[in-house]
C-alpha cells in the first residue's frame, strides 16, 4: 500500500455473522515492508504446494494482530450517548464533559428533537415495518444515497445484521468531544443539532446543508450523526473505525494511533479505494456493523470502482432502501448502480424518487404499493411518473402509510407513498 496510508490492516472480510478468510494484517510495519510482505505472498502463491506456505503465514500474522479498539470498553458507548444528549456513565471525562451548561442545553435541545421525531414518525413506521415487511430473510441491508440516516433504516429493516450506507459526504474521523475546547462547545453542538432538525423534522437530509454543516466543525463528517442516531434508539456501540475499501477489494482498517489517523490526501483516493467507516454495536443482545462509504456512484466515477459492488454482494444476500434519492436513478448517469439493485436483491423498499415505477419487472418483482402517489414536489415537478398514478388509481390495489416520509413530508403531509418489492422466488416471512 502506498507510503501516505500510515498504519493500515487488512480486516478479516465476512459475511453477516458467517466466518470467512483471514488477510494481512500489518500495522506495525513501515509502508516498505508492508509492500514487501504482500509481494513476497504473491511469489509463494505461484505454485500449489506453496500455497499452504502462504496459508500457514497469513494465520500467523493473523494471530500477531490485536484490534485497533479494546472491544466495548464503554468509550464509544459514552462518545455516543454524549454527543446525543444522553447521560454518560461510563468514562468519567465525558461524564464530567456533560456538566457543563452548553451541554445541559444541548441534552434538552435533543430530548425534544427526537421526542418528535419519534412522536411523528418512529412509533408509526415501527409497527407498519413489522407487519409489513418483517424479517426480509437477507443479513444486509444496502442503502445508496442514505447518507448517515441509519435511524430510518433500521427502523424498517431491524432485523438485518449489515447496513451498508453511501453518500457524498465524508465520514470524518472518529469523534473525540474531549479535544473540543471550552469556547467550542457551544458553536460546536449548536452545529450539531441544526444538522439533525430537517431529518427529526421531515425524515430526510437536505444534502446542500449537510455539506456544508459537516465539514466545518469540530466533529465533522457523518460518523458524529450515525453515533447520534445509534444512541438515541437504544443501540449500544462498542466501536468505530476508519476503512478504506481498497481497489483490490479489501477492507484496510485505518489505525487512531497513526501519524495522521484516517487522513487520506483526496488526489490518492481514487487510486487507493474508497474511504468510509464501520460502527460496531449491540441491540438485543445481537451483534450489528454500519458501513458508512463516501464515494459519487454515477456511472462515469464507477468505471473504476466495480470493487465496491463485489464487495456489496461478498457480504451476503441484501435487501435495498432508496428514499429521497432526488430521482437519480431516473436520469442516465446511473445505469450500473440500478442494474446492480435491481439484478442483485432480494427485496427493495423505495419511494418514488428510487426506481422508477416503469422499471419494475413484473415476472420478477411482486409489488405492494403503500400511501398516497399524486405528484413529486414543486422542485422535481417534471419527474411526474404517469404509469405510477394510473397504478395508485386502483384503490383496491393500495394498502394505507400511517405516516408520511421523504420529500412529501416537508411539503404536504397525506401523500407520500412507498413500494414494496419482493423477489418473486423469495420465500415470505424468510
Amino acid at each position: 500500500m502506498p507510503d501516505h496510508i500510515g498504519r493500515w490492516r487488512a480486516i478479516p472480510q465476512k459475511k453477516a455473522g458467517v466466518s470467512g478468510p483471514f488477510f494481512l494484517c500489518a500495522k506495525n510495519r513501515s509502508a516498505a515492508n508492508q509492500v514487501q510482505i504482500l509481494h513476497e505472498c504473491s511469489l509463494l502463491n505461484r505454485s500449489p504446494m506453496k500455497k499452504i506456505l502462504t496459508f500457514t503465514f497469513l494465520l500467523l500474522a493473523a494471530a500477531s494482530c490485536t484490534p485497533a479498539h479494546p472491544r466495548d470498553t464503554g468509550h464509544w458507548d459514552s462518545v455516543a450517548r454524549y454527543l446525543a444528549g444522553m447521560e454518560v456513565q461510563e468514562d468519567p471525562n465525558l461524564a464530567q464533559l456533560s456538566r457543563r451548561p452548553e451541554w445541559v442545553t444541548h441534552k434538552q435541545s435533543m430530548d425534544k428533537m427526537f421526542s418528535g421525531l419519534e412522536e411523528n414518525y418512529l412509533s408509526k413506521m415501527k409497527p407498519w415495518a413489522e407487519r409489513e415487511i418483517g424479517n426480509p430473510g437477507t443479513p444486509v441491508l444496502f442503502y445508496p444515497f442514505g447518507g448517515p440516516e441509519i435511524i430510518i433504516s433500521q427502523t424498517f429493516f431491524p432485523h438485518v445484521r449489515e447496513y451498508i450506507m453511501c453518500g457524498l459526504e465524508a465520514p470524518g474521523l472518529p469523534p473525540d468531544p474531549t479535544k473540543v475546547t471550552a469556547a467550542r462547545l457551544n458553536p460546536v453542538l449548536t452545529n450539531l443539532r441544526e444538522s439533525l432538525k430537517w431529518l427529526t423534522s421531515y425524515t430526510y437530509f437536505q444534502t446542500i446543508h449537510m455539506d456544508s454543516q459537516l465539514r466545518y466543525t469540530d466533529l465533522s463528517g457523518t460518523l458524529p450523526l450515525m453515533l447520534v442516531f445509534l444512541a438515541r434508539t437504544g443501540n449500544r456501540v462498542t466501536d468505530v473505525t476508519g476503512v478504506i475499501l481498497g481497489n483490490n477489494g479489501t477492507l484496510y482498517e485505518l489505525e487512531e494511533n497513526s501519524p495522521a489517523p484516517g487522513r487520506i490526501p483526496e488526489s490518492s483516493i481514487k487510486t487507493t479505494g474508497i474511504r468510509g467507516a464501520r460502527i460496531t454495536f449491540v441491540k438485543n443482545g445481537t451483534e450489528r456493523q454500519a458501513y458508512y462509504f463516501s464515494f459519487d456512484a454515477s456511472d462515469p466515477a464507477m468505471k473504476t470502482r466495480s470493487y465496491f459492488f463485489d464487495f456489496v454482494k461478498s457480504r451476503g444476500e441484501r435487501s435495498v432502501m432508496l428514499k429521497a434519492a432526488s430521482y437519480l436513478l431516473h436520469w442516465g448517469n446511473f445505469p450500473t448502480l440500478k442494474a446492480f439493485i435491481l439484478n442483485e436483491s432480494r427485496l427493495i423498499l423505495s419511494d418514488d424518487t428510487g426506481i422508477p415505477f416503469k422499471d419494475w419487472d413484473r415476472k420478477t418483482w411482486n409489488l405492494t404499493l403503500y400511501g398516497n402517489y399524486q405528484a413529486p414536489i414543486p422542485q422535481f415537478a417534471g419527474q411526474i411518473q404517469y404509469d405510477m398514478l394510473r397504478a395508485y388509481s386502483n384503490k383496491k390495489d393500495v394498502k394505507e402509510l400511517p405516516f408520511n416520509i421523504g420529500y412529501t413530508a416537508a411539503w404536504k403531509p397525506g401523500i407520500s407513498s412507498l413500494v414494496l418489492a419482493r423477489r418473486m422466488d423469495q420465500t415470505e416471512g424468510k
